[in-house]
């Protein structure tokens, strides 16, 4: 089988890892994959692993939305795909979603088989009311055009087709494949609280700062890059230290809890990566984040997006020694079992093999 994806940039982040991942291992059980991407912006990094994967630069192509860059890139996909005659086409993101499908569904009958990923969804957290309504108006009339829609998580496919955002009959819940090999901790004096994530609006690190400062004893690293970093350095209380990109190997391995701040989130694999590290985590309601943190189990979730009650269930955490041992077992165990690589390739090939079977008219679309 040969699988192209498709998506506007390969920064380092979740979906990058994800790609990363599945590229891997597809390739390993004797698969061909390529990956289409555009350019990182400012104030963030390109993951080293684009060109490890058969990486295709599309020139022009970018997270940002332009007119006759887009269209540009649309026909440079197009272009790629005539040339490598995939057998699968797999978009990933909203708008490297809309531009990938365009132009595999330009070539005609004899187009590849389509299969769109939902990473996490654009209904809250990312645009006002106009913005949203648009997405999700685009969204809907492509998921029908779509031969198997892919969600990363129960709650983000529900809220998907809650909106209408679906395939009639082919939509699955695929899960990231996660492998990380924890370095040895590094142990302080004090009990510390790691973020690690893009300094983005819909991220929210702004809470990060609100729950440091209620929790003045409590040592707070964040992790990453973004246009919010340099406004929150200066806003930060002193128990808050910024590391800038960073391995997640070497960020995990200083921290004792994991922290997710966020407005809007699929699966978030930082916290994968967190309990791989046996870390328990405290998160928002945000998105499937439940579906990673198990409240009371492996971590906290919060029942709300309130930074207070987030400070609550970080103290929890950080004052009690043999509930983060507790908590950190569990959540390494499970992180084991259900985020594993081979899971994820499998996944991914039955849904690739049923989005081909439907162009070949063998299912019924």
């Amino acid at each position: 089988m040969r699988v192209v994806h498709v998506i506007a940039r390969f920064n380092v982040g979740g979906t990058a890892t994800w790609i990363a991942n599945l590229s891997h291992s597809l390739v390993e059980k004797g698969h061909e994959n390529y990956v289409l991407a555009g350019m990182v912006q400012s104030g963030e990094v390109e993951d080293v692993r684009f060109e490890a994967i058969n990486g295709i630069r599309i020139g022009k192509l970018g997270r940002k939305v332009t007119f006759l860059a887009d269209l540009q890139s649309l026909l440079e996909i197009r272009r790629v795909l005539k040339r490598l005659s995939p057998d699968v086409v797999n978009t990933h993101t909203a708008k490297a979603g809309v531009l990938g499908r365009l132009a595999t569904f330009s070539l005609g009958r004899k187009r590849p088989a389509v299969v769109h990923t939902i990473h996490g969804h654009l209904l809250t957290g990312y645009f006002g009311t106009g913005g949203t309504l648009l997405s999700t108006g685009i969204e809907r009339i492509m998921s029908r055009m779509t031969d198997v829609m892919l969600f990363a998580g129960e709650k983000v496919k529900l809220d998907c087709l809650a909106k209408g955002i679906k395939h009639q009959k082919y939509s699955y819940v695929v899960m990231p494949g996660v492998e990380i090999s924890p370095k040895k901790k590094r142990y302080g004096s004090k009990v510390t609280v790691g973020w690690l994530a893009r300094f983005a609006n819909v991220k929210r690190p702004n809470r990060v700062l609100e729950i440091a400062k209620e929790l003045p004893g409590v040592n707070f690293v964040l992790g990453g890059d973004g246009p919010l970093r340099p406004g929150m350095q200066l806003d930060a209380p002193k128990n808050c230290k910024f590391l800038g990109w960073i391995d997640p190997k070497d960020f995990w391995s200083q921290v004792d809890v994991a922290l997710l701040t966020s407005e809007n989130e699929a699966l978030p694999i930082s916290l994968i990566e967190a309990q791989l590290f046996g870390l328990p985590s405290v998160c928002t309601p945000a998105g499937s984040a439940p579906e990673v943190v198990i409240n009371e189990e492996n971590g906290f979730v919060a029942n709300s997006f309130s930074s207070l009650e987030l400070s609550q269930l970080v103290k929890k955490l950080t004052s009690n020694a043999a509930l983060r041992r507790k908590m950190g077992a569990s959540a390494k165990k499970r992180a084991k079992k259900i985020f594993s690589l081979e899971k994820q390739v499998t996944d991914h090939l039955i849904a690739y093999t049923h989005a081909i079977e439907i162009r070949k008219g063998i299912k019924d679309a």
